[in-house]
């Protein structure tokens, strides 16, 4: 699932969110790139990411729950 995420999200923002959670060298790489933009970046599609994730167990619940 998080990589069905990422591989959407990659290409649109130019960074990979699932790939700068788990590598540290890819996030140290990019920061020396981008800079402070990169980390806000990152914060932005983490949160997006985490919602998209929340949103989905929220209507799987909704929709088999009790």
């Amino acid at each position: 699932m998080l990589e069905v995420i990422d591989l959407l999200l990659a290409p649109l923002f130019r960074v990979s969110p699932i790939r700068y959670l788990r590598d540290p060298a890819y996030r140290q790489r990019l920061r020396r790139e981008q800079g402070k933009a990169a980390r806000w970046r990152m914060i932005f599609l983490t949160v997006l990411v985490l919602s998209a994730i929340m949103l989905l167990a929220l209507v799987i619940l909704a929709r088999y729950g009790r």
